[in-house]
C-alpha cells in the first residue's frame, strides 16, 4: 500500500510513499567539478512546511 505522506514524515528508510508538493523556487543549473553532471537546487512545499531540496541531477 502506498502511504501518502508529509515532507517531514520521509525517511531515507521510507518506502512505497507519495508526496503532493509544489515547486517554490527554482535555482540556477551548476555543473559539477569534473562537468559529468548538472545540479539545480529546488525549494519544495507542502500543505504545512517548506523545505529544501538537497538538488536534482543530471548526468551525461
Amino acid at each position: 500500500m502506498v502511504l501518502r505522506l508529509n515532507i517531514d514524515q520521509i525517511a531515507l528508510t521510507t518506502q512505497d510513499w507519495i508526496c503532493k508538493v509544489q515547486i517554490v523556487e527554482i535555482g540556477r543549473p551548476r555543473e559539477s567539478p569534473d562537468k559529468k553532471c548538472r545540479f539545480q537546487n529546488l525549494i519544495l512545499e507542502d500543505e504545512q512546511m517548506r523545505m529544501p531540496n538537497k538538488g536534482s541531477t543530471v548526468c551525461r
